[in-house]
């Protein structure tokens, strides 16, 4: 599953992604997000999110955020997407 983000406004991030190729014989219900900032561990950003986007928003202009996403079926979460690395930006003077 790859993973893409683009900066909507300050302190907001746009993150995209597909589906995974494979559903494990499940089909998709969801996704979770996941978040991180250096090098903490990830949490929960969003869960039950049914399309394959998401807004984060309330984000700190100025810090690098990683976030990663996993597909989740009727048995379980999928494996984690690639992480990708995004600075919160804001609006310039």
């Amino acid at each position: 599953m790859a993973n893409n983000a683009t900066i909507t406004a300050s302190g907001t991030v746009g993150l995209t992604w597909q589906a995974p190729s494979s559903n494990g014989g499940s089909p998709i219900i969801d996704y979770k997000i996941f978040y991180k900032t250096g090098t903490g561990a990830y949490s929960d950003l969003a869960s039950n999110i049914t399309a394959t986007s998401y807004t984060a928003s309330s984000l700190q202009a100025g810090v690098i955020y990683n976030f990663k996403v996993a597909a989740r079926n009727a048995v379980n979460l999928g494996p984690d997407s690639s992480e990708v690395a995004v600075r919160a930006a804001a609006i310039p003077n």
